[in-house]
Formats: structure tokens, sequence, C-alpha cells
């Protein structure tokens, strides 16, 4: 009997371990779909087994985001788990990218231990590219020269705490045209079978292959920003249409987004320049893409350093203020208002080089010469990329409608009607 018990713990174990490998396959974190907060808001991820009990809601959501069969994850079938890798070029085209830009930073890391910090992060020391100590006291000569001429900049007697600092570098990947035109090849067939589902009902192999675009592509309605999974396109579709739209596919990106394309900057790499028009190209297809540019390009000349002064007294939150707020009622208007200020406010302190948001400290430290090497190069040719047309920037392929109002309201309200939710405790 315990032999039995043991032996089904362990296929269990192989059987969840499968599954978050399927997960990682994809550069996806099982992790980051499948958690719950405990009493004090941190994160616990929820297993497909407790005390030997399978549950069917998890399994059942991880089938759909992976585009399998749920058996097919019970019986670790590997076929299956391998199906989408070897249908798009786009992962392993992906996976190179990403082992070529962290080994950019990483110097002699073994490609397995890459490829994991990829996908799932984690506490690590700053990247041996830079020396960090060199960047701190930079920095801290630059504040105290403006301690000469701003006092109270220095906090005398202070310490700086939580230093860190951000950057942003180029690297080599000679098959970035591949990635762009495989990653163009995973959007048509996503767009393909979105408004396929418009005119008829998709078959069961169909539906799992939208399913996993969906996911990889992190595909997004425009007013509510949930994934569009088949059963809520299926729900959603009256309400498109109640909104005008016919099921073209010029319409894809006035319904959606691709919430991938905010994490990808294939102008990373040095070879992106190389490839005739390949920044228009890609800007068919991210909103933001201009801005994007622009902000990476600039970004390469700097660290963006930020820290704590150790007497640094934060503000308590005025409890009456928050009632009363609360007893006005909740405005999405406002609530992007207020958004779209503090991302204004810090952009401001970051081209200042220097400000203070929320108890931190932030300070533009420029690169040297050598830091910078021949980034500075491609920097500039990416900030004119970012810039206006007649100055050799590219054309704003498209722009994402913004409603506000009772007409945000509206569409949001039908939409609120219409996703499935779902409770994996």
């Amino acid at each position: 009997m315990a032999n039995s018990k043991k032996n089904v713990n362990r296929e269990n174990a192989q059987i969840e371990a499968f599954l978050k490998d399927c997960f990682a396959r994809y550069l996806l974190s099982y992790d980051s779909f499948f958690f719950t907060a405990d009493e004090w808001g941190n994160a616990e991820t929820l297993p497909l087994f407790t005390d030997g009990v399978l549950s069917e809601k998890i399994l059942g959501r991880a089938a759909e985001i992976l585009g399998l069969a749920p058996e097919d994850i019970l019986s670790r079938n590997k076929a299956a788990a391998w199906k989408w890798y070897r249908k798009f070029p786009f992962f392993e085209l992906l996976n190179q990218f990403n082992l070529s830009y962290h080994r950019s930073y990483q110097g002699e890391a073994s490609a397995e231990e890459i490829l994991l910090k990829a996908i799932f992060g984690g506490e690590s020391d700053p990247p041996q590219r830079y020396d960090s100590e060199n960047i701190r006291k930079r920095m801290m000569g630059m504040l105290e020269d403006v301690d000469g001429y701003l006092p109270g900049t220095c906090h005398k007697g202070a310490e700086i705490v939580q230093f860190s600092y951000q950057t942003n570098h180029f690297f080599s990947f000679p098959r970035i045209g591949e990635l762009i035109g495989s990653f163009m090849d995973l959007v048509s067939r996503a767009k393909e079978l979105f408004f396929k589902a418009w005119e008829a009902v998709l078959d069961e192999s169909e539906i799992r292959e939208y399913n996993f675009l969906v996911t990889v592509l992190r595909l997004v309605d425009n007013i509510s920003p949930h994934a569009i999974y088949y059963e809520n396109l299926q729900r959603l579709i009256p309400v498109y249409r109640s909104e005008g739209f016919q099921g073209n596919k010029e319409e894809f990106f006035d319904i959606a987004h691709l919430k991938f394309c905010e994490h990808f900057a294939p102008w990373s790499c040095r070879e992106f320049f190389e490839v005739p028009d390949l920044a228009q190209i890609y800007a068919a297809y991210y909103s933001n893409a201009k801005r994007a540019m622009f902000e990476f390009g600039r970004s390469v000349k700097y660290f963006s350093c930020r820290f704590r002064w150790s007497d640094e007294v934060l503000p308590e939150p005025d409890m009456d203020e928050i009632e009363e707020e609360c007893v006005k009622g909740f405005s999405l208007e406002a609530a992007d208002e207020e958004i779209e200020h503090a991302y204004e406010e810090l952009k401001a302190h970051e081209r200042s080089g220097m400000g203070a948001l929320g108890g931190w400290t932030m300070v533009r430290v420029p690169k040297t010469a050598e830091e910078i090497g021949e980034d500075g190069i491609y920097a500039e040719r990416l900030i004119r990329l970012g810039g206006a047309p007649s100055k050799g920037g590219i054309r704003q392929a498209f722009r994402r409608r913004h409603f506000h109002g009772q007409e945000l309201l509206d569409r949001a309200s039908a939409r609120s009607g219409a996703w499935g939710w779902n409770d994996y405790e």
C-alpha cells in the first residue's frame, strides 16, 4: 500500500514537472498563471496536485494556455509538447535571440543557465559588463556637484541604500530578419483564426492552435486588457459586431493588440539596421514602436540609477482623503489621467537626469566613451528612427484609438458581461 502511494506521488510529480517544462519550452512560466496571495500579499504557486488530488480546473486551463489536450499533459506526451515548436520557427529563433542577449551580459554562463534566468528571472548580481561600484561613485560625484548649488540634494549623514541601475546596449544577432519574419507568420495565423471564428465554429485542433497563439502573443482586447481566448472570443464577437466591426482582417488592431511587443526589442541587435525597412515593417504590428525605439536609443547612452536615502521618511497615507475618494466613486477617466501624470513625471525626471519620486531618488549617469563604445553610433540611428519622418524617422503605422468618459464605460461594461472568469483554488 505504501509503495502504491509512493508510486502515485512520483507519477504526479513527474506530470507536474512535465507541465512546467511545457511552459518553459515556450518561454512561459507556470507560476505567473497559477498563483494566489497569502495573508501578507505574497504570491503562492497553485499546484496541479494537492494531497494527491488533481485540480481539474488548473489542468483544463493549462491545456487551454498551451494549446494541448488535457490527456497530453497527464500522459506526458512529448510529441504534443513539441508540436508548436516544430510548426513555428519563431520559438527556436526567439530562444537564440534571448540567449545572445543574455550572453552579452553574462559572459561564459551555460546556455541552460542563461535560458532559465531568462524565463524565471530572480535576484542576481549586477551585470558583469559594467563596474557597478564605479557607476555608483560617479553618481555620488554628480549629486555632490548639484548639492553645491541646490543644498539638500545630498542628505548629510545619510547613506545610500537599495542602489541599482538599468541600462541597455546592442548585441549581435544576424538572424533578426528571420525572427521578425517568423513573428509575422505567427501573427498572420492568429489573425486568420481570429476572424475565421466570426463566420464558423473552429474545430478542436484550430481552437488549440488559436489559444496557444493568444498565449504567446499575449493577444488582448483594446478596451479591457484580458486575453481573448477562444471561449471569450465567441462571447465577444456579438459585442464587436454591435460596435460596427465587420470581421475584416484590417480591423484586427482596432480590436486587439499584442502585449508581447511591449517586452520585445528587436532593435537591440545591431543587424536590425542592416535589413531595409525592418523598423517600418515591425511598426505595423506595434503601435508604440516609434516611442520604444527612441527611448531605447536614448537609454543606451546612460545608466539610469535609483536609490533611497537611509533617512528618507515616506509620507503616511491620508486615510481621510482616501475615504473621501472612495465615497466619490472610482473614475476610469481620472485613473487614466493619474497614471499618465505619473508616467510623464517619471519621464521628466529621466530627461532632466535627476529627480525623486515615491521615496526613490533617480540619477542618470552618462556612460564613458569606453563604456558606450560603438553602441553610440547605433543609438543615434535608433533615436533617428524614432524621430520625425522628415529627419529619417519611421512613419507611425497606426494609432490605437482611446475612448474616454461614457463611451469608455459603455464599451468596458459590454465586455465585462462577456468575459469568462476562472477560479483555480
